[in-house]
C-alpha cells in the first residue's frame, strides 16, 4: 500500500488543483496595452517607412515604402501585399495580434527597423525573441543589457543581441544587433522570464491577464559587442518615450 501513497498524493492535489481552477471567476482582460497602436512617421531626424509582405507563398517579397506610396500587390509578382504581417505571421498568430512595422532612415544613411507586437486574448502572440532569431537563421554571437536614458521616466533597460546572419547574408560581412523590452500595463522588463512570470502572478493573484507589448529594434551592428552606439540609443529612448504611455517602471 505504502508504494502507491506517492501516487494518491499526485492525484490529490491535480484534483484540488482542478477544482480550484473550475470554480475560480472568470480572468478579467485588460484589453488597455500599455502601447500606442501606431508607429509615428517621424521620430526626430528619423523618418518611417511602412514594410510591407507580399503574401504568396513562392515570393514572400518585402519592401518599404511611404505610407502615402503603399502598393496594393507585390511589385515582383503582382500578389497581394500586407502592412507589417508576413505569410508566416498571418499563420501563425492570433487574428487578434497587433503587429507594427516600419523602417526608419537618417540623413547618415543608417537603417533601423522598429516592430511592436502586442498580444491578443489568447496571449500566445508574444515568444522568447531568441527562439524566433534563431527560427530565422540568426546566430547569436553575445548577449547582454543596456541602461538607456530616456528623459521624464526612470531609464530604460533593454537585451541586446549580436546576431550573425544566416548564410545566404554572410557575403555582406555585417553582423546585426536586435534589442529589445517588453511593456505591460503597469510594468516594464527586459527579461522574457520576468514577464512570463509577472502574467502568471497577475492571474493567479488578481485573476487579471494584462495585454503585453514586445518592442525590438534591428539594425546593422555599429560597435564591437552588445553595446549600441549613440545614434541608435537616442532613437530607442525617443522611441519608448513615444509610444508607451507611461513610466511603469523598471523590472528586471
Amino acid at each position: 500500500m505504502k508504494s502507491y501513497i506517492p501516487y494518491l498524493v499526485v492525484l490529490l492535489l491535480i484534483s484540488v488543483a482542478a477544482a480550484a481552477l473550475v470554480s475560480m471567476e472568470v480572468t478579467e482582460i485588460v484589453e488597455e496595452p500599455g502601447v500606442s497602436l501606431a508607429l509615428p512617421d517621424t521620430l526626430g531626424s528619423w523618418s518611417g517607412e511602412s514594410l510591407l509582405f507580399c503574401q504568396s507563398d513562392t515570393c514572400m517579397y518585402s519592401f518599404s515604402a511611404p505610407q502615402s506610396k503603399e502598393s496594393p500587390v507585390c511589385p515582383r509578382c503582382g500578389s497581394e501585399v500586407r502592412s507589417s504581417w508576413s505569410v508566416a505571421e498571418v499563420r501563425l498568430l492570433p487574428s487578434d495580434t497587433v503587429l507594427l512595422k516600419k523602417a526608419y532612415s537618417n540623413q547618415r544613411g543608417q537603417t533601423l527597423y522598429a516592430s511592436v507586437v502586442v498580444s491578443g486574448r489568447e496571449r500566445v502572440s508574444i515568444h522568447r525573441p531568441q527562439m524566433c532569431l534563431a527560427g530565422q537563421g540568426y546566430t547569436i554571437t553575445r548577449q547582454g543589457t543596456q541602461v538607456l536614458d530616456v528623459p521624464g521616466r526612470e531609464p530604460l533597460i533593454i537585451t541586446v543581441l549580436d546576431l550573425q546572419p544566416p548564410l545566404r547574408h554572410h557575403a555582406l560581412g555585417q553582423k546585426r544587433f536586435f534589442a529589445y523590452w517588453f511593456v505591460g500595463a503597469e510594468r516594464e522588463t527586459a527579461s522574457h522570464w520576468a514577464r512570463t512570470w509577472y502574467t502568471a502572478l497577475d492571474r493567479l493573484l488578481l485573476n487579471r491577464a494584462h495585454r503585453w507589448s514586445y518592442i525590438s529594434v534591428m539594425g546593422n551592428a555599429q560597435t564591437d559587442g552588445p553595446v549600441l552606439n549613440d545614434a541608435t540609443s537616442d532613437f530607442i529612448a525617443l522611441l519608448c518615450s513615444t509610444i508607451t504611455h507611461s513610466d511603469p517602471g523598471s523590472d528586471n
